[in-house]
């Protein structure tokens, strides 16, 4: 295999592979390269590609190496097993889900069905606390969980006041209707295949057999879980090859901790470094105030990044009176380059720390005729109407699945409100049934208006129908299908107000995408769709093509280049 490409430290580190290797990679350096010609080159040498776990931090990462490696070695990398660490687990949880008493067909929770959760657990539970949001006890139970503290551990351990209290007992109810509702959430792809090893020695040492050589990227931004599982994998031959930059962690909020780039010659002690330290992107100028700033940090490896590109021009700094001044001189500058017609308007992006903002560029923009996007704004799969009809395909999916099934049970309209819900939910608990059973006998709860029964039994013979044609239509016919027997679309065309029409273009282009992925996936099930959506990122939603000036957080700009950056 041709290595031409690669500079002399670039070689040595795809070239070595007699034991445990961490690539440090300074910004613009080459590490995707690296990684891909690594992969390629294990491959040519002889490795198996189905033996070759490569874990990425995004889906675009993932998708971009596989063109790169397909471009060097062809079709022989098809088998590899590349993706997010998420997406990699959740693959190897529906393989060998009945070892934790799941069904493979469970679904799985993104942050908004997490808080909704929550919020019904709270109601349940009677705990109503001003002070305790449920998008503040989310947070904490997403917290806990990063750093791989389960509810018992919590309370026996880390609760020191009248609030902790009340957490670890909506933190406990969460994990008890996890598992009830058959569904996972993030942090629970992570944690599961953890306690699934630990219980089953032989399903551990299938995968430590199968995974002969384990590449990881973006190494510092792993958090405890995710550094467990990879050193849960590594086969005894140490076969491991981190890459990442201890200067560029900046997810710490999430649980990542740097330290597992700092710990690793520890773990490791039989390791190789390798530090790529030219950088091929940025400007002298960009580089040295870089460092500036870097130096600074008290725990770090020590690398010096060097460039070949010329000094290129100085930063420049702008003080505003205000945000709004601030944004005005942005757009002022974006219109004065795009006039000289060398420029295109997605040439542009302006960073920020928070969503929030966003408010002041946009309304600036807008009044300048400005086109821009939002890359971690709402995104589309998250909009109220588009997740009404995904709650649809999970409960025709997965039937435990209590908060879709919960979401969808009024929409469209069928007169069944919080009163009847509430006593058919009590009814469950007490025969011990799930919701989507209840339904069927919802003649026998008592207090329930003969028509709002009929209305519910009604519902129910509609999501047996679809049930039954899960495996019998594509994805996107079953999709179109369910769409135009609920009158969704007919429903918001009549409605014909701005937010109605927005709302029909919305399912128009969901529909539009399930027949795309149905085309795309000929065998593909409804699973592996509803699998797709949830575990998309910000950076997944980024179309380079469209030409509008980027406006995106600086967490949500990990693994994008723009020329110019405000």
């Amino acid at each position: 295999m041709n290595l031409k490409a690669l500079n002399s430290e670039q070689r040595k580190a795809v070239e070595y592979n007699d034991g445990p290797v961490m690539v440090v990679a300074g910004a613009g350096s080459g590490k995707t390269r690296v990684l891909t010609y690594k992969i390629a080159y294990l491959i040519d040498n002889g490795y198996p590609p189905e033996n070759i776990l490569a874990l990425t931090f995004t889906n675009k990462a993932a998708n971009e190496m596989k063109e790169r490696i397909k471009e060097l070695i062809g079709n022989k990398s098809d088998a590899l097993w590349m993706g997010t660490f998420h997406s990699i687990f959740a693959r190897i949880l529906r393989i060998e889900a009945k070892h934790l008493d799941y069904r493979p067909n469970f679904s799985i929770y993104d942050t908004d069905d997490s808080q909704s959760l929550v919020q019904n657990v709270m109601s349940n539970l009677n705990i109503e606390i001003e002070s305790l949001s449920s998008n503040a006890v989310r947070h904490r139970i997403s917290y806990l969980k990063n750093h791989m503290i389960m509810p018992r551990e919590f309370r026996k351990k880390h609760v020191t006041s009248f609030i902790d209290e009340k957490i670890a007992d909506i933190y406990d109810e969460f994990q008890k209707r996890l598992f009830a509702n058959n569904s996972m959430d993030f942090e629970d792809l992570l944690l599961k295949p953890i306690e699934l090893f630990n219980r089953n020695e032989r399903i551990h040492q299938k995968y430590r057999k199968t995974f002969d050589y384990i590449l990881v990227d973006e190494f510092q931004d792993t958090n405890k879980a995710q550094y467990e599982l990879i050193k849960m994998l590594v086969s005894r031959n140490g076969k491991l090859c981190v890459v990442g930059d201890d200067a560029q962690s900046i997810y710490s909020w999430r649980g990542a901790n740097f330290k597992n780039i700092l710990d690793f010659e520890k773990d490791f002690p039989k390791h190789k470094i390798f530090k790529l330290e030219q950088n091929y992107r940025s400007t002298k100028v960009i580089l040295q105030a870089a460092d500036s700033v870097i130096r600074h940090n008290k725990e770090q490896i020590v690398k010096t990044l060097w460039t070949e590109n010329n000094d290129g021009e100085l930063l420049t700094l702008v003080r505003c009176a205000d945000e709004k001044d601030e944004a005005f001189q942005i757009a002022k500058y974006i219109k004065k380059e795009i006039s000289k017609k060398k420029l295109s308007l997605n040439d542009f992006a302006v960073l920020y720390r928070t969503n929030a903002q966003s408010r002041a560029l946009e309304d600036v923009f807008r009044k300048e005729k400005i086109p821009y996007t939002i890359l971690g704004g709402i995104e589309f799969h998250k909009r109220k109407e588009v997740k009404d009809v995904i709650a649809y395909l999970r409960v025709i999916s997965n039937q435990n699945d209590e908060e879709s099934l919960l979401r969808i049970m009024n929409f469209p309209q069928r007169g069944i409100g919080s009163t009847t819900l509430n006593r058919m939910i009590s009814f469950a608990r007490k025969h011990e049934l799930n919701l989507f059973e209840t339904m069927a006998r919802v003649f026998e709860v008592i207090d329930i208006k003969e028509r709002i029964q009929k209305n519910v039994k009604q519902f129910r013979v509609l999501l047996d129908k679809y049930i039954g044609l899960k495996d019998k239509l594509s994805v996107g016919e079953l999709s179109r299908a369910l769409v135009d027997e609920l009158g969704i679309l007919r429903m918001f065309k009549e409605e014909n107000t701005p937010e109605s029409i927005s709302r029909w273009d919305n399912i128009n282009e969901l529909l539009s995408s399930l027949s795309e992925f149905s085309n795309e996936n000929k065998d593909a099930k409804l699973e592996t769709y509803l699998e797709e959506v949830s575990l998309v990122a910000d950076v997944d939603n980024y179309d380079e093509e469209r030409n509008a000036v980027t406006l995106l957080t600086v967490h949500s700009a990990k693994g994008l280049e723009f020329p110019i950056i405000f």
